[in-house]
């Protein structure tokens, strides 16, 4: 399987900080938060993270997952309480496969759909 390159100062790499994020919270906090797709998704990318892992276990880096991962929880509900209150309503999420917040959460809920698009779309 050939990777996905992620270019230095780059927007694909604004979105390797969230996604490590997601991921360390489900290292760090499994009880709490559990994102199998971020691990997946990072073993798809070549980026040297390095830079990350050195930080990975400081105070501030794990406050930082934790509010990626209550971000994306917050989102996944907001949406699922949106379509059980408005029903004949469609909520589209435009992303490039890395960010798939929340699925578990709103799965099952009618007029959720996942639309993604290749890197190279960016």
């Amino acid at each position: 399987m050939e990777k996905i390159k992620i270019e230095k100062d780059s927007v694909q790499e604004t979105l390797i900080i969230p996604l490590y994020g997601r991921r360390l919270c489900s290292e760090i906090f499994p009880q709490l938060y559990q994102d199998r797709s971020a691990a997946e998704i990072m073993e798809k990318i070549d980026y040297d993270f390095t830079e990350p892992e050195r930080y990975s276990r400081s105070r501030r880096y794990v406050f930082g997952a934790l509010e990626v991962a209550m971000r994306q929880n917050d989102i996944a509900w907001e949406i699922r309480n949106y379509l059980c209150r408005h029903p004949d309503a469609a909520v589209i999420n435009l992303d490039v496969g890395w960010m798939i917040w929340g699925v578990s959460a709103i799965m099952g809920v009618a007029g959720f759909t996942i639309s993604t698009f290749p890197m190279s779309s960016l």
